[in-house]
This record gives structure tokens, sequence and C-alpha cells, in this order.
């Protein structure tokens, strides 16, 4: 029973091999193959050591301002799909002048797997050519190049078989992200505050304006006209029992032209003091 059983164990793992042998044989070389579409878009598969890559872009003569990127990435050892999308250019001439708004990185099967069968969708509709057993060459409006190195991939195509770091862009442009929103909703938070704290100032001084005149008249020195939030006098020679003090305040209120009277504002200021506020020009002469 024992010989039995290694015997079934050691045909498993005939089987097993001729499988991954089969899976092996059938896997795509790497390539590079671009098309030019009839509206305009410019469309690069690329796949390198395990890296399925798609590239559409558009430049600024196609309902695009300064030109859209859009690059979707597949690595099969870590089973994710990044998507990054670049404002910009591509140009051969270099390496990457893209600017990235925005990237996703999802481990959906279903999304991944949608990505992968429309890949190799595809890449067999171009090779379906009497010429199918080639990889270079143009078939249809494609371009196929067998690719031996990376260093056969334009330069500004080659960020794109480097998965690690782009999957570390993409995080850390989501992370600057998510910062900046926090960062407006504190902002909007703080704004509604303050807004709400004007608007109970604002309140309370037309509040305090609607008092009584008798409460306001109360808020001056007692024998004094002039000494005081309002004044009481009938003429500019009208003092109260305290001449000095009165002609004091008179002169300290009436004879600069840039003052503040009791709870108004201006220059951007308000006095809640008793007494006019003067310019400090006028209170030193």
């Amino acid at each position: 029973m024992e010989a039995t059983l290694r015997n079934n164990i050691l045909l498993s793992w005939l089987v097993l091999l001729q499988l991954l042998g089969s899976i092996a044989s059938a896997r795509m070389p790497n390539f590079i193959a671009q098309d030019d579409l009839n509206d305009g878009q410019h469309e690069i598969r690329i796949h390198y050591n395990g890296i399925t890559a798609r590239q559409s872009s558009v430049g600024p003569d196609q309902d695009s301002v300064s030109g859209l990127v859009l690059r979707e990435i597949h690595h099969e050892r870590h089973h994710r799909l990044l998507t990054m999308v670049y404002v910009g250019q591509t140009s051969s001439q270099q390496e990457d002048g893209l600017s990235l708004r925005d990237c996703k990185i999802t481990d959906d099967m279903q999304e991944v797997k949608e990505f992968l069968d429309t890949f190799e969708t595809d890449v067999d509709l171009a090779m379906d050519t009497p010429t199918s057993d080639s990889w270079s060459g143009p078939l249809h409006n494609v371009t196929f190049v067998h690719l031996a190195s990376d260093a056969q991939l334009p330069k500004y195509l080659r960020p794109i078989v480097h998965f690690r770091s782009l999957r570390a862009e993409c995080k850390s442009h989501l992370r600057a992200a998510r910062r900046a929103v926090k960062a407006k909703r504190r902002a909007d938070h703080h704004h509604q505050q303050h807004k709400q704290q004007q608007q109970q100032l604002e309140q309370h001084t037309v509040d305090t304006h609607s008092r009584s005149k008798r409460s306001l008249l109360s808020l001056r020195m007692p024998f004094t006209k002039w000494c005081g939030a309002h004044y009481d006098a009938q003429t500019y020679g009208d003092l109260g029992g305290l001449v000095r003090l009165d002609h004091c305040c008179r002169q300290h209120d009436l004879h600069c032209p840039f003052y503040i009277p009791f709870m108004e504002e201006k220059y951007g200021l308000r006095n809640y003091h008793i007494s006019t506020i003067n310019h400090c020009g006028c209170d030193q002469r």
C-alpha cells in the first residue's frame, strides 16, 4: 500500500510538471506593440518579465488641453492592477515628462482578470495573420518588437516595467491627496466657525447699539459733557463742572481727523473703549 501511495504521489508530480511546462510554453514572449487608432489615440502594449502594461494617450489636438496619458500595469507576482492617469505629452526624447494626477491600486480579481483577458484578446487579434509565428514586424496597424531587455524600450516607457516604483509613487500620491482633503476640511470647518463667531459678534454689536440712550449716556465721566462714550454738550463752548478735564476731552476728540468713536468701526478696527480712539500721531502732538 505504501508503494502504491508513492506511485500516486510521483504520478501527481509528473502531471503537475507537464501542466507547468504547457503553461510556460504558452506564456507570451517579451514584446512592445504600438498602434495608432482612428480616433487619434495612440496605444502601447508591453509584456516584459511578468509585467503586462497598456498605455493609451491623446494629444492636445484631441479635445485635451495639455494631453492625457492612461497607464494600466499588472505584475504577475503582486496580483494587483495599477492604474495611473497623467497630464502631459509623451515623447521619445524625454524619460517621463508627465505629471501624475490620479491613480488606483486594486486587487479585485474580476477587474484584474478583465484587464488581462482584454490584453490577450487584443494581442491575439493583432497576431491573427499568416505570419502569426513572428513577433517582429508590422501586423495590421500594429507594430510588434521583441524585447530582449528593457534597454530596447524608449526612455519614457522604461518606468512602466518598474512596478514597485510606480506603486510607491501611487501610494505617495494618494497619501498627499488624503492630507490635502483633510486640510481643506479643517480649513472649511475653521472658516465656518469664524463666520459663526463673526455673526454672533455682529449680533452682539447690534444688540449693544439698540440699548437705551440712558444706558449709553451713563458711560461718561460725572460732571463732564465731553469725557465719555457720547457728548452731552449742546454747543462747542458748553462744558461741565470739571472744566479743565472737559476741555481736555473736547480737545482730544475734536482736533484729530483720524478717529474711531465709541462702538464704531473704521480702518478695519472696532472701538470697544468708552472714549474716542485717535491716531497715535494726533495724541503725540
